[in-house]
């Protein structure tokens, strides 16, 4: 069956790289928290199968996501 689905794991798997390197280079500090609001900047619907909603909402709501010890 030929289905479209979203590149959300290869899109993460590129944008991995480039962090890493700017972390590297001393170009993003690692320890520097986000604030949502900048990230959702960044955010492309429809390309996660809505894994970013998902994230948001247990935000959200407090919890650890796929905390494993």
């Amino acid at each position: 069956v030929n289905e479209q689905l979203p590149l959300a794991s290869t899109v993460k798997i590129i944008l991995a790289i480039e962090y890493a390197q700017q972390a590297a280079a001393g170009k993003v500090d690692p320890q520097k928290e986000v604030r949502l609001k900048e990230l959702e900047n960044f955010y492309i619907p429809k390309t996660d199968g809505g894994a970013h909603r998902a994230w948001i909402t247990q935000l959200k709501k407090g919890t650890e996501i796929d905390r494993v010890p």
